[in-house]
C-alpha cells in the first residue's frame, strides 16, 4: 500500500472496506480519539502501571468511550494514555521499543502493515492521530497516513458508523530505536558544543540552621551566576538564526493574549525568544482539509521558515507539534524536523527563565490546548 500518501481522503478508506483490504491485505485502520486528563502522579505510574498494558488497557478514558459509541468499521481504538507515559518532566513520555512494541502488538498491527489514522476534534481530527504518526516515525515505521478532515469529513459523507469492535489476534510488530533523528531533548537543546551541564541545585535543608542556610543559598547564587555565564547565550536552542525552532501553538496564546496552560507561578511570559509562530490550524482549509503541499510550502516561507536550516516543532505537550511536523514533511518530503516531546511544559518545570517572549499578564481562560 505504498501509493497511500501521508494523507488519505474519506471516499478512499471506504473503498478500501469495501474492498476488504483493512485488516486483511496488509492495512490497518487505527481510531487516535483521545481526550487529555489531569497528568498522573509519575512516580506512582513508574512503580504501579508502565508498561502493564493489560492493566491499562481495563481503564474507561473518554477516548475509548468515544470509540465505542461510534468509529469506521474495522477500526480499533488506538489510546494515547497507553501508547505513552508521565515522565518526571514531560506529560507525554516515550517508552523504550521493546515496551511499546508490545503495545502495538496488542492492537493487532503486523510488521510492514501501512497504517491509516484518524480521530476527532482538535484540528478536525487529525492532531492525535499525528502524534502517533510521529510515534510510529520514531519508532521506524514510515507507513503511515492521515484520514484528512477525520472522523467529521468521513460522517459529513454519510458513511457508515459501527459500535462493532472487531477481535484482531495479536500482532509481530516491531520497533527500532529512531529517537534521534526523529526527537530532541531538552538536554540537547541546552548543551553547549555537545555538552550539556546540569543547573546547580541548592542543598538546603528546613532543618539547618538559619546561618547556614543563608550560607548555603549564598554558595549556590555564586554556582548559578557562573552556570548562567558559561551557558546563556551558548546553547544550542539560543541558535535561532541557524536552526528553525517553530511554535505551533495559536498566535494569541505565542503572544500571550490568550492563556496557554503555562504556570504564570513558574513562568511570567508566553514563548521562547527566536522562536517563529507557525499556528498548526493555519495548514488547513476552510472546509477542515489539508491544503495541498505548495500553499504549505509557501506558508512556512512567508513566515521565516528556511528549508536550508534544521527545523525543530515545539507546543505545550507536543502534540500541535506533530502535526506541524507530520506537515512539514507533507509540504517537503526531503525535510527531516525533529519535535521536542516535552515542549513548554518541560521548559516550564526544568528553565522557566527561558520562556521570556511574549505578553507578562495573560488573561485566564479555559481554552488552553495542546
Amino acid at each position: 500500500m505504498s501509493a497511500l500518501g501521508k494523507f488519505v481522503g474519506s471516499q478512499t478508506v471506504r473503498e478500501l472496506l469495501q474492498k476488504g483490504i483493512i485488516n486483511k491485505e496488509g492495512v490497518r485502520l487505527l481510531d487516535c480519539s483521545f481526550v487529555p486528563g489531569v497528568k498522573p502522579d509519575w512516580k506512582k505510574f513508574r512503580l504501579e502501571q508502565y508498561g502493564k498494558f493489560d492493566k491499562l488497557a481495563q481503564a474507561k478514558t473518554r477516548g475509548r468511550e468515544m470509540y465505542l459509541a461510534g468509529h469506521i468499521p474495522e477500526a480499533v481504538h488506538a489510546d494515547l494514555d497507553l501508547a505513552m507515559y508521565p515522565g518526571q518532566y514531560e506529560r507525554f513520555s516515550q517508552y523504550p521499543p521493546e515496551v511499546f512494541e508490545q503495545y502495538i502488538e496488542l492492537l493487532g498491527v503486523n510488521r510492514g502493515e501501512h497504517l491509516i489514522l484518524y480521530g476527532r476534534g482538535a484540528y478536525h481530527g487529525m492532531m492525535w492521530p499525528a502524534r502517533f504518526a510521529w510515534l510510529f516515525k520514531s519508532y521506524g515505521h514510515q507507513e503511515v497516513s492521515l484520514l484528512d478532515g477525520g472522523l467529521e469529513d468521513w460522517a459529513n459523507r454519510g458513511f457508515e458508523i459501527t459500535q462493532e469492535v472487531p477481535k484482531l489476534p495479536k500482532g509481530n510488530w516491531k520497533a527500532g530505536d529512531h529517537f534521534k533523528e526523529t526527537l530532541i531533548t531538552f538536554e540537547e537543546l541546552e548543551s553547549v558544543n555537545g555538552n550539556y551541564e546540569p543547573k546547580p541545585v541548592p542543598d538546603i535543608e528546613p532543618t539547618d540552621p538559619e546561618a547556614e542556610q543563608k550560607e548555603k543559598e549564598a554558595k549556590w547564587s555564586k554556582e548559578m551566576e557562573d552556570w548562567e555565564k558559561r551557558n546563556r547565550g551558548h546553547m544550542l536552542i539560543d541558535q535561532t538564526s541557524s536552526i528553525n525552532f517553530l511554535d505551533s501553538r495559536p498566535r494569541a496564546q505565542f503572544e500571550g493574549l490568550q492563556e496557554s496552560g503555562l504556570n504564570q507561578m513558574y513562568c511570567d511570559a508566553a514563548h521562547i525568544p527566536g522562536f517563529l509562530n507557525l499556528p498548526v490550524g493555519e495548514m488547513f482549509t476552510d472546509e477542515g482539509t489539508i491544503k495541498d503541499p505548495a500553499m504549505i510550502k509557501a506558508w512556512l516561507e512567508e513566515n521565516g521558515f528556511s528549508a536550508e536550516k534544521p527545523t525543530v516543532t515545539q507546543c505545550m505537550t507536543g502534540m500541535q507539534a506533530s502535526l506541524l511536523a507530520y506537515g512539514i514533511e507533507y509540504a517537503l518530503p526531503d525535510h527531516r524536523p525533529r519535535l521536542h516531546s516535552g515542549s513548554l511544559k518541560e521548559m516550564e518545570v526544568r528553565d522557566p527563565r527561558k520562556v521570556s517572549g511574549g505578553h507578562r499578564h495573560i488573561p485566564l481562560s479555559a481554552n488552553a490546548k495542546l
